[in-house]
């Protein structure tokens, strides 16, 4: 989160710049997919599967809640 912050890739104009920071951000993200994989499998391969990368590509698409929401009545 702070680094997201700090960086503000929404608000960049350099294109390559933002691209590095958001290569960094899935980066992290398949890692966490991996490191989470063995104590929440179904996570794990839901967040891999949403990063839908191939040999160092990220093409992330829009897939299902990794967590049901929790309804405050």
């Amino acid at each position: 989160d702070k680094y997201i912050e700090e960086k503000k890739p929404w608000a960049l104009i350099d294109e390559k710049e933002q691209k590095e920071i958001f290569s960094n951000l899935l980066y992290v993200l398949k890692n966490i997919a991996e490191m989470i994989s063995p104590f929440l499998p179904e996570t794990g391969e839901k967040m891999l599967f949403g990063l839908n990368e191939k040999n160092g590509i990220y093409n992330p698409k829009k897939g299902e809640s990794l967590f049901p929401r929790i309804q405050n009545d």
